[in-house]
């Protein structure tokens, strides 16, 4: 089955956050929330002859639907029976050193036994009856029969009690023990931190789109509902069956705006305690409810979230028969809510959803099964959390069930320790208007930076394209490609798959890869991976008016992959070293007039500020002739990035000397410093003022892109002038 993303532009979505790239980054960076599957990687390699070149590459993980336009309803159904105090997550088994155990030396110690790929508590155990006298031995329960560990194999599980010793310290078993550590968490502990994490999503996406998301949070536990079925009335009570342990089903909180009430709603999931039974099919009655209330009669996103650690019960259950019927409840009951009408959009209606999220060690095992009288299910867990899901749409029992939905993974097994992720991952996917993501309805757009340029009478034929095939995933976790000698190139004009691409400038379009088409990932309807990542190869070369310098990024501020026009997955930049280059540029002086500079420079650190202590050295000294110089400006291009530069006007006369730029009482005539210039190199602009004064401006060779960046520019600082 193919694994569905869900993208909200303005409904349930996570905030996109791009860090900086570094070493430590995956090979391929991913969107969250509103970009969720969507992946991309940028790098840059160069220069060659001039020219360096940027490598893009995009993919989704698996099918993506575009979700956008209503605002959210959701109901989390949770389960609050006894067993949610057990530990959540995985115990660990540790092998002991030891390898040789009498009764004695094992004493009183919790170690335990593999046997049959699963792990027993081991027992001290002394016999002494009619037909067997004094044997002492180490014993562990499977199922009614207790096992016996012997001699210096892996545990065999005899029964045969000859097999014992008949002193307590003779040793019986050499051989392999190991210890548990048991998990810390418990999973309603586990539980309660997942749905705080979901509250925050879900506000978070209520902040940034405008919309009223609402939740509202039932528990269910024994089969007693406090108050009727149908009522709305908000309370935490326990003490269902006369047993003061036992929690109610009923609703916990009622239709509540999230944004605003975040905190509030937490609480309300803090103050749930564990106890009781698993009466599922009550509490997915009570979302039947708070689905119909007038509080939630607009179109909305309508979704519930089942979540349970535990097969349907009320309490110790009679037979195979008697958990089945309460299972078909459940879907029976989940089936009316998937009818449920929730908004309709140019694709038409869209009914509500529903998540079911389990905890269940192994999902295959049979739903029910008993001992006395023996009998099992036909049905695992996975089938009941399945069909109770919206895997199933039209499941109204087990036998019942209907066929699987093909645009659905509505159920989640949690086992692993994973249950936050999960809840994430739900709250990103839940409700709004569906559209595929077609090869019209996806842009990948690069803007080169300002500080580079394309090539001179670069044509769209100069970006190469490609197509590089998903071949697998690899022990990082991380899809894998074909090697580039085997990437396939762009389809001809005219043929299905061919990218175009336009040229706007220093804006680079991609347009006509089919994201949906091309999703990667392993298909199991084949058994093997599925899918290709689109590969552009931009040539681009430093702009003449570029500064230069340290960590010079190479996107322009829009540079990202777009869906129906917005900005989903804004890219990293790469950064890059470039050559620095400074103006130096003198305005308002008279033919023959001059101006005299000086340039001092230290030494950088990666970000281009310098390193400590501050050692500024003079190296240069520059004079701005008018009328010998060009527009007044003197050009210094290629110095060493790896220094950050500072400009000193020594002097501005009507005519220099220049081995001896000085007054009269030695000191220059002027002298206006740039502290601007520590992190970046900028041009100088000096023009006289109204008052014939001379004004210091430090401007960017290229404003534009250094004032996306935050950095200051335009600072002014006066000097006297001549007398």
């Amino acid at each position: 089955m193919k694994k569905i993303y869900n993208i909200l532009l303005s409904c349930i979505a996570l905030m996109i956050f791009v860090p900086k790239m570094n070493a430590d980054d995956p090979p391929y960076t991913e969107g969250t929330g509103r970009a969720e599957g969507l992946a991309y990687s940028k790098t840059i390699a160069g220069p060659e002859n001039g020219i360096y070149t940027i490598t893009l590459e995009s993919f989704v993980k698996g099918e993506i639907t575009i979700k956008q336009g209503v605002p959210a309803d959701i109901v989390l159904v949770l389960d609050v029976s006894g067993s949610m105090n057990d530990p959540y997550g995985h115990d660990e088994y540790t092998a002991l050193p030891s390898t040789s155990y009498s009764y004695d030396s094992y004493g009183n110690s919790q170690y335990y036994v593999l046997y049959n790929n699963q792990y027993y508590l081991v027992s001290q155990a002394h016999y002494n009856g009619t037909f067997v006298q004094d044997r002492y031995g180490l014993t562990f329960r499977v199922g009614n029969s207790t096992r016996h560990l012997e001699g210096n194999s892996s545990a065999n599980g005899a029964i045969d009690w000859n097999t014992g010793a008949t002193s307590a310290t003779a040793t019986v078993y050499t051989g392999v023990l190991y210890q548990k550590t048991q998990s810390a968490t418990t999973r309603i502990a586990a539980l309660k931190t997942a749905v705080g994490e979901f509250i925050d999503v879900i506000a978070a996406n209520a902040e940034e789109s405008s919309m009223d998301n609402k939740l509202s949070i039932v528990k269910f536990g024994s089969a007693e509902y406090y108050g009727s079925e149908s009522s709305l009335a908000e309370g935490n009570h326990r003490g269902a069956n006369n047993n003061n342990n036992y929690n109610y089903t009923e609703v916990v909180r009622s239709w509540t705006s999230v944004l605003g009430n975040e905190q509030s709603l937490k609480n309300s999931v803090d103050a749930i305690q564990a106890g009781g039974a698993t009466a599922v099919e009550m509490g997915v009655k009570k979302a039947q409810y708070l689905l119909a209330d007038g509080a939630v009669s607009r179109e909305s996103a309508k979704t519930v979230v089942v979540f349970t650690d535990g097969v349907p019960t009320h309490g110790n259950a009679s037979s195979v028969s008697e958990v089945e019927g309460f299972a078909d409840d459940a879907i029976e009951n989940a089936k009316a809510i998937k009818d449920l009408f929730a908004y309709s959009d140019a694709n038409g209606s869209h009914n509500a959803t529903v998540y079911t999220v389990g905890v269940f060690e192994d999902d295959t095992d049979p739903l029910a099964e008993q001992t006395n009288p023996a009998g099992q299910s036909n049905y695992s867990i996975s089938d009941y959390m399945n069909y109770l899901s919206s895997n199933y749409l039209a499941a109204e029992s087990l036998s019942n069930h209907g066929t699987a939905s093909s645009d659905g993974d509505f159920y989640k097994n949690a086992a692993n320790g994973d249950l936050s992720t999960i809840f994430r991952d739900i709250a990103s996917a839940s409700g709004g208007a569906g559209a595929d993501l077609d090869a019209s309805s996806v842009e990948a757009i690069d803007i080169v930076s300002q500080s580079f340029t394309l090539p001179e009478n670069a044509s769209p034929d100069d970006i190469s394209v490609y197509y590089a095939a998903c071949t697998g995933k690899g022990s990082d976790g991380y899809l894998t490609f074909a090697d580039k000698d085997d990437w396939d190139p762009n389809p001809a004009e005219g043929s299905d798959g061919h990218v175009t691409i336009e040229l706007d400038g220093n804006k680079v379009t991609a347009t006509g890869f089919d994201y949906s088409e091309e999703w990667c990932g392993y298909d199991e309807s084949v058994d093997k991976y599925h899918g290709h990542k689109l590969v552009l190869e931009i040539p681009i070369m430093m702009a003449p008016t570029a500064v230069g310098g340290l960590g010079v990024e190479t996107n322009g501020p829009e540079s990202g992959i777009y869906i129906n026009g917005e900005n989903l997955l804004p890219f990293k930049s790469p950064d890059v070293k470039l050559p620095t280059n400074l103006h130096i540029k003198k305005e308002g002086l008279s033919t023959g007039e001059s101006a005299i500079f000086k340039l001092y420079r230290t030494p950088a650190d990666d970000d281009g500020t310098p390193k400590t202590p501050v050692n500024w050295v003079h190296f240069k000294t520059v004079i701005v002739i008018e009328g010998v110089n060009e527009d007044s400006t003197v050009k210094l291009r290629g110095l060493d990035p790896n220094y950050a530069y500072k400009i000193v006007e020594d002097g501005w006369s009507w005519a220099y000397d220049t081995t001896n730029p000085l007054g009269e009482d030695g000191q220059p005539l002027t002298e206006v410093t740039s502290d601007k210039l520590i992190s970046n190199p900028f041009i100088f602009t000096n023009t006289l003022n109204t008052k014939g004064q001379t004004i210091i401006r430090a401007e960017s060779a290229v404003v534009n892109d250094w004032s996306s960046q935050g950095k200051q520019v335009g600072v002014d600082s006066k000097n006297t002038g001549p007398k």
